[in-house]
């Protein structure tokens, strides 16, 4: 289930400061020069908080320095402060609230390929043990990307940020206590006094890399600091860059390769937590590579040994290990087919094959993968296709139904996928054997796998499905068709007035016996966001609700086991649902007692309320609307969320009996990407079903329609 960054939803209103942006001051107080070319030697920093962050002589600020202006603290409506050129300023951390501790948080804006330093020190002699966050948002008020410092071993606080791309950037400052989510720790009083620079510089000069391969051992000291390798390959040659700690407690690697032609990030890797070695691959534009060693984390006073190694690969076959994002290898669209072997599974565990390729939306894209070597070969491939999610490292499915096996149903030793990306940028195939795949639904350790499992895989661009119209939903819409092949077998497009209640129907009709498993999901008109999936029981019927995006909808059907058949046979059916139209009433409507009453006619199938949530202070002053509806005993009762007035809440809905317990709730529509919300059940003895329309989180406001009905 989705859920958002709690930090998103803090900090969503940061990039609306409307707040004079701080002037660029002459106090600079504490001076750090920039380091030398190795990094292996911490630099000297002038005028040195101390090991325990004390701050220096008061004869230091001769220059009263600038207060930060409160509120700037998103946890209590209030807006990050700007900032701009190389500021000092000084501030503290308050009292926490019953609801969250103070963070004070300041805007800036920087360019792709600068360095954010920031460094902090408490002032007072009961002074914060700080800790910072730095941030980018995306426009949804996500968190995109972000950079941490906190180092239990001094109150003090250093981290340099290399910056991925042009834009604000926001800098959170607070006690380390109060980065929890258990309020017990929060710390903060009027007393807790600190002092805070912020710097953007062009990036010191790199360690130039002569030729591969190439090595480099040092350190990175103290935590906090980064340090760049620049090196400019051939345009087309494949990279791979390493880098080792031995001490991963004391160091978590972060790198990222960073293209200075483009003006933008290649690829990066965390190692997602894993272990102690960070390993990316990329291939070059031609224009100089900035290999930037960071870190997740840094602390302890000893600075671990770092080992960087970059060498060049060979496009033609897979380097091993590729089964993470960052690690994965490159495939060229239209290029001769990569040649791969799946392992013997280690440890129980079993090998996937992980590749790259640039996207675009719009276009359909055919993958391939072929035995190597005929009925020699003992692999028996399936693939699928992935992206990453927003921001992060994590993959999610390309969309449902990007999964491809022909070879247990149809005898077909190969594996074939047609997809066509919802989004344009890196696109992600993972090639496994299918009995592991097989293993792996059946809860049992992979079987698979060995040096005589060689395949060969192979991406090209192909034209798109054609797109079956249904027309207008007001006339219902049926069609039986059949997923005969892998990934995405069919699309289909309709037409409806935006904000009407719709409801979708996917049938089974194959024959029994059929290992045939069909999947249908609904997406908006552009086809870019999953907004339900309608998976039936085998031979059996399944439905589901939404309320229409746009202009109408997408979609797209196959089976999901990723195979297909000509005989295997599918019915879909859609319609709107008639509906009156309600306004949510100016009476409180937030418990059972004062619940809202909805009724209907025999002519429509339910109500479609107009209403509106604020959770926006905090406790809120509308956290909960409550309606109450009267049906017949065992009716089905269906209730789901849908957008109004621009707005797009992450809404909860609960629908419950006379005696207040629980019938049925949802958060996210499952199998959705919306925060939309979808329920349904029978109705008691008595008729009565109560439905509850809430927000996950705090912080949020707006609006929000609900269809409530028997449909």
């Amino acid at each position: 289930m989705f859920r958002r960054p709690p930090l998103a939803l803090l900090l969503a209103s940061a990039f609306l400061a409307c707040m004079p942006t701080r002037r660029e001051i002459d106090t600079t107080w504490p001076d750090v020069p920039g380091r030398d070319d190795a990094g292996t030697d911490a630099p000297e920093v002038e005028g040195d908080a101390g090991e325990d962050g004390d701050a220096p002589d008061a004869e230091a600020d001769v220059v009263p320095l600038p207060e930060e202006t409160e509120n700037n603290d998103p946890f209590h409506g209030g807006e990050a402060e700007p900032l701009a050129g190389s500021v000092t300023l000084a501030g503290r951390i308050g009292p926490p609230g019953p609801d969250a501790p103070d963070w004070d948080v300041f805007a800036v804006t920087g360019a792709a390929g600068q360095m954010l330093r920031v460094t902090a020190y408490p002032t007072s002699g009961s002074g914060p043990d700080l800790a910072v966050r730095i941030l980018r948002l995306d426009g949804d008020g996500n968190v995109a990307w972000e950079r941490t410092g906190d180092d239990p071993a001094t109150l003090s606080v250093y981290r340099d940020a290399f910056l991925p791309a042009s834009g604000q950037y926001l800098v959170v400052l607070s006690d380390r206590a109060n980065f929890s989510p258990s309020p017990g720790g929060w710390r903060g009083d009027t007393g807790m006094t600190w002092q805070l620079s912020v710097s953007l510089y062009t990036v010191p000069p790199s360690v130039v890399v002569p030729a591969l391969p190439w090595t480099w051992s040092g350190a990175v000291s103290p935590p906090g600091f980064i340090q760049t390798v620049t090196f400019t390959p051939a345009a087309g040659t494949r990279i791979e860059a390493l880098l080792a700690t031995g001490n991963p407690s004391a160091f978590d690697p972060l790198l990222t390769v960073w293209d200075a032609g483009s003006g933008s990030v290649v690829v990066e890797d965390d190692d997602a937590g894993g272990g102690s070695d960070a390993l990316v691959r990329c291939d070059a534009s031609g224009a100089p590579l900035v290999f930037v060693i960071d870190h997740v984390t840094a602390g302890g006073t000893v600075a671990p040994n770092l080992t960087l190694s970059l060498r060049t690969l060979d496009p033609a076959f897979e380097a091993e290990p590729n089964d993470r994002a960052a690690s994965a290898d490159v495939v060229i669209v239209g290029a001769p087919p990569v040649e791969g072997t799946i392992a013997a599974p280690a440890g129980g565990v079993e090998d996937r094959d992980l590749f790259r390729f640039e996207a675009l939306a719009g276009r359909s894209y055919a993958v391939a993968v072929q035995r190597m070597g005929g009925s020699t070969s003992d692999v028996d491939p399936a693939v699928a296709a992935w992206r990453s999610a927003a921001g992060t490292a994590r993959l999610v499915p390309e969309n449902p139904l990007a999964f491809a096996d022909d070879s247990p149903l149809r005898g077909d030793v190969d594996a074939r996928l047609v997809v066509a990306p919802r989004r344009s940028g890196p696109l992600f195939l993972e090639v496994r054997d299918a009995r592991n795949v097989a293993a792996e639904r059946a809860g049992t350790p992979p079987v698979a796998g060995g040096s005589g499992h060689r395949y060969a895989l192979g991406v090209t661009s192909v034209v798109p499905p054609a797109v079956i119209d249904l027309g207008d939903l007001a006339s219902p819409a049926l069609r039986d068709d059949a997923a005969d092949s892998g990934g995405t077998a069919d699309v289909f497009r309709f037409a409806a007035a935006a904000g009407t209640p719709a409801r979708f129907e996917l049938t089974d009709l194959a024959p029994a016996g059929a290992p045939f498993a069909p999947l249908v999901w609904l997406a908006d008109r552009t086809g870019t966001t999953v907004l339900l999936v309608l998976e039936p029981p085998a031979r059996g019927s399944a439905d589901a609700f939404a309320f229409v995006a746009g202009a109408g909808g997408t979609l797209a059907a196959a089976d999901r086991l990723g195979a297909g058949d000509p005989a295997w046979n599918y019915r879909l059916a859609a319609r709107t649902l008639a509906a009156a139209a309600i306004v949510e009433s100016s009476a409180p409507d937030d418990d059972l007692a004062d619940a809202q009453p909805l009724a209907w006619t025999a002519a429509v199938e339910g109500v479609v309320v107009t209403g509106t949530l604020d959770a926006s202070a905090g406790a809120g002053a509308d956290l909960l609307d409550v309606y109450r509806v009267l049906v017949a005993p065992g009716a089905r009762v269906v209730a789901f969320t849908g957008s109004a007035a621009g707005d797009s809440l992450d809404t909860v809905l609960i629908l419950r009996s006379a005696d207040g317990a629980a019938l049925a709730e949802n958060d996210d529509v499952p199998g959705g990407e919306s925060l939309l919300s979808t329920v349904d059940s029978v109705a008691p003895s008595d008729g009565v079903v109560f439905v509850e329309v809430g927000l996950w989180g705090l912080g949020a406001s707006g609006g929000y329609a609900l269809f409530v009905g028997a449909p």
